[in-house]
């Protein structure tokens, strides 16, 4: 091996080695930003008449899921339920 090659593969090792600190640094610098932004966020204050608004959409939407039939074929009927439970499969 030529001096001139000797000094290229240490070249090419040398900038392995920086891009690797480069990395590992960068993923650190990740971390404590992750560890550090939820604590520098704050929460907003909700007003008496945004939580009046938010209740009467609850109760609304409440009162219409009530009213419906159930989302899935099997909850229709207690029958099916069972058998569903039971570990068949149902068909419609």
């Amino acid at each position: 091996m030529t001096v001139k090659e000797d000094s290229a593969s240490h070249e090419g090792l040398r900038n392995t080695c920086t891009s690797r600190t480069l990395r590992a640094v960068m993923r650190m610098l990740i971390c404590a930003g992750c560890l550090v932004a939820p604590s520098a966020s704050h929460g907003a204050e909700l007003t008496d008449e945004t939580l009046r608004t938010w209740d009467a959409y609850l109760q609304a939407a409440n009162l219409q899921m009530g009213s419906q039939t159930p989302f899935l074929w099997a909850d229709q009927l207690p029958e099916r339920l069972q058998r569903v439970r039971g570990g068949e499969i149902l068909v419609s």
